[in-house]
């Protein structure tokens, strides 16, 4: 989303309107879409993951760039934060005059397993692995697999790549692959080709 308006000098606010201030209110009023806007059972992360503006620190500047990422389990809590998103931005430009313009682009679905396929992944597992999750938590970790599963059943799951210790989770720059994990991985999509052969 963009916020803009007249920039100005920072000891002369009143000349304009302080595009940082409204996307502080933005930012914290996206929050009441979890907390106030969708029912408790249907968990929702809205998170502003960027945010620029400005050049210099004098100078209230005349655009302010937000942008982040909207999670859901429910496909229709998903759906219903677009809208909710759009509210909240053009409510406090109205409120503060500037501009807010936003831009909101739905990229993944929901992903949704099937339980026949997730049955089918744990027997394969099962032949390959000391230890089997099926219920592990939920994650909001957004995955092109879910693609594929809107036209085909199929299940996601993680193979492992060890202890997440020292920071070390998906995206951080101290990701670091466990190489010993692959020969687990190679058997374990071999034992769900036999069993699929078999049938």
């Amino acid at each position: 989303m963009e916020v803009s308006s007249i920039g100005m000098h920072a000891a002369q606010p009143q000349k304009g309107v302080d595009v940082i201030l409204t996307a502080g209110h933005i930012l914290v009023a996206l929050q009441q879409i979890s907390a106030r806007n969708t029912d408790p059972l249907d968990a929702i992360v809205v998170s502003a993951t960027q945010i620029h503006g400005g050049d210099a620190y004098n100078v209230l500047p005349n655009k302010v760039t937000i942008r982040g990422t909207v999670r859901a389990f429910s496909p229709d809590a998903r759906a219903a934060a677009e809208p909710a998103v759009r509210r909240i931005v053009e409510g406090i430009g109205l409120s503060t005059g500037a501009q807010c313009k936003v831009s909101y682009v739905q990229q993944y679905p929901t992903l949704i397993n099937s339980q026949s396929a997730a049955r089918s992944a744990e027997a394969a597992g099962s032949s390959v692995f000391n230890k089997i999750e099926t219920n592990p938590p939920q994650t909001m970790i957004v995955e092109d697999f879910a693609f594929m599963l809107q036209d085909r059943p199929g299940c996601y799951g993680w193979i492992g790549n060890g202890p997440d210790d020292n920071g070390r989770i998906l995206h951080s720059a101290w990701f670091d692959f466990n190489d010993e994990a692959l020969p687990f991985g190679a058997s374990f999509f071999a034992s769900l080709v036999e069993a699929r052969r078999n049938i």
